[in-house]
Formats: structure tokens, sequence, C-alpha cells
């Protein structure tokens, strides 16, 4: 750019001519480097202050809708219950794969959508599962899909079904007892619509001898463990929701979160496995 100068901003007030030195220089225009590096800089701090909020709002809207799926599998369970002439909230776990009641959800599967289809509401969407699913033909005709018959081993984990179906009383205490699945099966007390509402701890951690919870405190689904079941569903960073808590579903149809303070207790309220603490991974009383 070109400035004309005139004399008189090129003279000194004596008179002598200035020296170029003391010209008047134009304002240059634009960005400089200095400036996009503080415009950087400024936006990086701002995405910091705010991304972390963005990311607990997305959380908090993914807990209602997992939330929304325990209800309709623990409403589903218990229209399930009403049919059954034993009044079972789940099959028996060992009558056949394609009705697994433990983690598989393939009988719930087929009960909900009489076998055509297969519902969102067993993945979480805090997770990345329900993206492979694979549906197979067992020698008789009998159709299940391999994802539903375990639960996914954490948030990143693809197979497997978000959510575990918690079918028995004092299945964990039994389990360190038994020998055999069979033989933990026997001992373990199955939830019927009957025993939600009679069955009274027998153990007594937390001073629970004799309680009966009751329906609105029996868990029948959780978020699956991404990790050994027998840890009480602790949850911990790479459960569904992290370690803050998890949802879980009740035998009187009601979902609520529960934080990871409270979820020994609550589990061992809803269970009777005489456990007051999380042991450490694949490792029991002893």
């Amino acid at each position: 750019m070109v400035v004309a100068l005139s004399r008189s901003s090129r003279e000194a007030p004596s008179g002598r001519r200035l020296g170029p030195e003391h010209w008047p220089c134009p304002r240059p225009s634009g960005f400089t480097l200095m400036d996009l590096l503080v415009v950087i800089a400024v936006i990086g701090a701002l995405l910091a202050l705010f991304l972390p909020a963005v990311n607990r709002a997305h959380e908090k809207s993914n807990r209602v809708v997992c939330a929304n799926n325990l209800r309709q599998l623990a409403a589903s369970t218990l229209a399930y219950a009403n049919d059954s002439s034993t009044g079972r909230l789940t099959p028996d776990r060992y009558e056949r794969r394609f009705i697994d009641a433990g983690p598989g959800q393939n009988w719930l599967w087929r009960y909900m959508t009489h076998g055509s289809g297969l519902p969102k509401m067993f993945f979480c969407p805090s997770t990345r599962q329900g993206h492979l699913l694979k549906l197979l033909h067992d020698p008789d005709g009998t159709l299940w899909y391999g994802d539903l018959m375990r639960s996914a081993d954490g948030r990143l984990a693809v197979h497997g079904c978000s959510y575990d179906t918690i079918p028995f009383f004092a299945e964990l205490e039994n389990y360190w007892n038994g020998n055999s699945n069979a033989e933990r099966n026997s001992r373990a007390v199955p939830k019927t619509l009957p025993t939600i509402n009679t069955y009274a701890h027998e153990h007594e951690a937390f001073g629970l001898k004799g309680r009966v919870p009751g329906p609105s405190a029996v868990w029948i689904y959780a978020d699956a463990s991404s990790w050994n079941p027998f840890q009480l569903y602790l949850p911990v960073s790479e459960s569904n929701h992290g370690a803050e808590g998890q949802n879980v579903g009740f035998c009187d149809g009601h979902v609520q979160w529960v934080g990871r303070a409270q979820v020994v207790y609550s589990y061992e309220l809803s269970q009777d496995n005489n456990r007051t603490r999380a042991y450490p991974r694949g490792h029991g009383p002893r």
C-alpha cells in the first residue's frame, strides 16, 4: 500500500526535513501469527470448559433411554410371569439354551416379539453393543440371536446384550458352596410371583436376617457386568455407565439409578448372598 505523506508530516517543527525512519507507517491489515495463536488458545479453552458439560448431558440422556429399556424388559418379564403356570419371572435356566434365563435374553426376545425383529431395548445407548447381530438356527429349526446368549463384557464390547437377568435369590452364596451349575440351581431360590413377595433373608449381612425385601427392592435386571459378576455388580470404569453407578430394574416394574456407594447394600437386600463387600475379581469368600 502506498501512503502519500504531506510535506508537513515530513518536516520537524523547526522546518528541518525528517528522515524515512521518522515517517508514519501504515498499520498492517489481517491476522498475524500471534493473533491466530491467541484465537486458537481461546477456542481450546472454551472447548475444555464446555465439552465435559456436553458429555455429561449426553450421558444423562443415555441413562434415561437405558432406564426406559429396563422398564420395558421388567414389564415384559412380569407379563411372562403372569402367563406362566409356575409364576416364574424367567424360564428354567437349564431347560434349553434358547430360553436361557441367565445372561441370555432369547426367551424374552421370543416372548416380546414373537420372533420378529430385535428390539433396541436390549442394548444400552452408552455402549457399542448390538451392531453385529447374528441370527442362528438350531437343527430343530429354532431361531435365536447369538448376541443375546450372553451379556456384553463392557461398554466397548460389540457382542452381547447390555443387561443381566438376576433370576434367583441366594444364587451367589450358593455358587461358592455348589459343585456344579445344576447343584447351584437346586440350592438357589427362583424368583416367582409368590417368592418375590414372601422371601425372607436367611443371612446376617447388614443385619437383614428375617427381613422381607418385597418386589420393590428385589432386582430382576441390571446393567451387565464388564467383569466377573461375583463382584456384586459393582460398577467399574468399563461398565455401561462407568463407575458412578448403574440402572436397575426391580420386580415391581420400576427402574432406579443405584449409585456405586449403594450397590453392595441394594444387591444384598435383593439377593441374600451374605455379602457386605465386593471381592477381588474371580475371588469369593474363603
